[in-house]
């Protein structure tokens, strides 16, 4: 996978295929894809933060756990 691109529809059905995965392993995976994509220049979004907050109530501490250490910056007011 080193060195694969895709685009920003491609990185957000990857998030939302491993973010519904039965393995919490890919739902882990899940989370770096949305880190990714907020970093690849597309920015927090409140649908990226919603599905960051949905990773955070994540049953398995893996997903839940790291969810909790990923800090977008706050969002505009408006």
């Amino acid at each position: 996978l080193v060195g694969l691109t895709l685009s920003a529809l491609q990185r957000a059905a990857l998030q939302r295929s491993l973010a519904a995965h039965a393995d919490e392993r890919l739902r882990w995976l899940s989370l770096a894809v949305l880190v990714a994509s907020a970093a690849a220049g597309q920015g927090w979004s409140r649908e990226r933060r919603d599905r960051r907050q949905r990773l955070q109530a994540d049953p398995s501490p893996l997903v839940a756990g790291a969810a909790q250490l990923v800090f977008p910056p706050e969002a505009a007011a408006g």
